[in-house]
């Protein structure tokens, strides 16, 4: 029998979605799994204007697919230690310039994987 109390939480990148710009954003979604609880997927929305601070501090352009990549990476690196620590997971996540502000281990994270490229 698996003892379930020793799964770790996961986090699972599932892929983008389409149209999200007409919102003025991209967005990535993920599949979040927390032991004792159902899974929960949820919408990390990356607004384009911090899409546009962040191509500036990461030296990169602005391009689709560069908001498609910091989508999923601002929302791994904001989901994976939620999940860790048993935190509440909401429907959707809007990383703005703002959250960037109130959570600067996701922007950390981000310039170090611009770094490590």
């Amino acid at each position: 029998m698996t003892d379930q109390s020793r799964t770790q939480a996961r986090v699972v990148y599932e892929g983008g979605s389409v149209g999200t710009e007409i919102w003025g954003m991209t967005q990535a979604n993920f599949l979040v799994v927390i032991p004792g609880r159902h899974a929960k997927e949820t919408a990390v929305n990356l607004t384009d204007a911090a899409a546009s601070v962040l191509a500036e501090q990461l030296g990169e352009r602005n391009t689709p697919e560069f908001r498609q990549s910091v989508a999923r990476e601002a929302g791994v690196a904001y989901l994976e230690p939620l999940a860790a620590a048993g935190g509440h997971v909401d429907s959707v996540i809007v990383v703005s310039e703002a959250f960037l502000d109130e959570h600067p281990e996701v922007l950390a994270r981000l310039k170090a994987a611009a770094a490590a490229a």
